[in-house]
């Protein structure tokens, strides 16, 4: 993908704008499909998939990130929730605060499959698969 250049615009301008979230998203997407096949080994469901997964949350920082994530996941948008347009970036709370949002509207239901993942500073990055209870 060719970057757009303004005029004038710095070189790390650049890097920051079009290749930052991109190459950020190939590691989140690398670190959920890891995720999801090894907790999916060790509790006996070997053929579960990204597929499987009823939503996924991300930390609420950008929603470009977001999109390019779920992208790279081969998912679509409505599998995953954001609230940072109702909250603005809220720090290590998002993510369970972007859950409950989600729970209240009605986007979970029992036996759900849900991937939190959270980044952080630098090339942080973490995910967790859990199934939504009653």
């Amino acid at each position: 993908m060719a970057a757009a250049v303004v005029a004038g615009e710095s070189p790390f301008a650049i890097i920051t704008r079009e290749i930052l979230p991109n190459m950020m998203s190939l590691l989140v997407a690398q670190v959920i499909g890891s995720t999801v096949y090894a907790i999916g080994a060790q509790v006996g469901l070997e053929f579960l998939g990204l597929g499987d997964v009823s939503l996924f949350l991300f930390t609420q920082l950008n929603l470009r990130t977001i999109e390019a994530t779920m992208r790279a996941l081969g998912q679509p948008m409505s599998k995953t929730h954001w609230t940072m347009d109702k909250w603005g970036y809220t720090g290590s709370a998002c993510i369970p605060m972007t859950l409950d949002d989600a729970a209240q509207r009605g986007r979970l239901k029992p036996g759900d499959h849900v991937v939190l993942c959270a980044t952080g500073g630098g090339l942080a990055t973490a995910a967790v698969l859990l199934r939504w209870g009653a």
